[in-house]
């Protein structure tokens, strides 16, 4: 994150002028302002706040980097709540740019970057989603860029698991928007060719309060294990900070205990799964494993890492 704003910066400090020509720090603005729009409240808090973290570390180097090779210069966030609200991200881009903010990072989500591409085209903003996968977003916009590989690798990884994990029967239960579809149809079209059988479970993005969701997908698995016992069963989550909740709830139910779970990129860095006792717990007893990209881990990585930490 911090080495994409430093590129960033690099462009509005140094434009494209002949390598030998000097750059007065009178020609350059004393404050270079970029906008985060970040999923600070609403159904994946927890990840806004991470990457909000992340940010702020990288505005600490990149000032102190000013401070030696341009005195006067400094980088400036201005941080927008979206909400997880694709509505509200377009808002709040509009606030951004109507400040002359040429450069977002963010949305978290692909639903919100969905509701926000067009207008970052047209206007020429520079947008850098550090989050977005959705498969239905890996389309030609010159002006709109996303850090993480789309869905369809995530699939290949989630199929690969459940093979050998020997699941015969999957219940795939998904965010119905933009990103949890994606990877669901991703995995669904895996599976057929795979010859697992699976059906799909699907709740609106907005969902906090579980309890049909749930009593739905026990029904499910109770009927899957009849036919194919425990230990061929498998429950594919693709969820947000909200699948936490999900999962409290299938705590209450026996049957959701003893098949396998398997979770994505949405539910593995999401701090709600380890905050609640109870959801932790069922990780542990259901061996949950969560799929999720995974850059080289340098020291660098570690830096980051325990800043946030922090």
């Amino acid at each position: 994150m911090g080495l994409l704003i430093g590129i960033v910066v690099g462009y509005f400090v140094y434009p494209a002028t002949n390598p030998t020509q000097s750059i007065s720090t009178t020609q350059l603005p004393s404050i270079i302002k970029i906008g985060a729009l970040l999923s600070l409240s609403g159904t994946i808090k927890s990840y806004g706040e991470t990457q909000k973290a992340a940010l702020q570390l990288a505005q600490i180097d990149i000032n102190n980097w000013h401070a030696t090779v341009r005195p006067g210069v400094q980088l400036q966030i201005i941080y927008e709540d979206t909400g997880t609200n694709p509505d509200t991200a377009l808002s709040e881009l509009q606030t951004l740019a109507a400040q002359g903010v040429k450069f977002i990072i963010g949305p978290v989500t692909s639903a919100e970057l969905k509701n926000i591409m067009n207008y970052a085209q047209s206007n020429q903003i520079i947008v850098v989603s550090a989050s977005s996968t959705s498969m239905e977003l890996a389309v030609n916009k010159p002006f709109v860029y996303r850090f993480d590989p789309p869905d369809v690798y995530q699939d290949y990884a989630l199929s690969r698991m459940i093979i050998d994990a020997n699941v015969k029967y999957v219940i795939i239960v998904v965010r119905h928007a933009s990103w949890g579809d994606s990877g669901a149809n991703g995995l669904a079209d895996r599976l057929t060719k795979l010859g697992v059988q699976f059906e799909i479970l699907q709740y609106p993005p907005e969902t906090t309060d579980f309890t049909a969701i749930v009593a739905d997908l026990n029904n499910r698995v109770t009927a899957a294990v009849q036919n194919y016992g425990n230990n061929q069963v498998g429950v594919v989550l693709f969820a947000g900070d909200e699948g936490a909740f999900l999962i409290h709830d299938s705590a209450s139910y026996n049957a959701l205990k003893h098949v396998k779970w398997f979770g994505s990129d949405g539910t593995e860095g999401s701090g709600y799964f380890i905050q609640d006792t109870t959801v932790a717990q069922f990780n542990i007893q259901t061996r949950m494993v969560h799929a999720v990209f995974n850059p080289t881990f340098t020291n660098i990585t570690q830096k980051v890492r325990q800043y946030i930490i922090s």
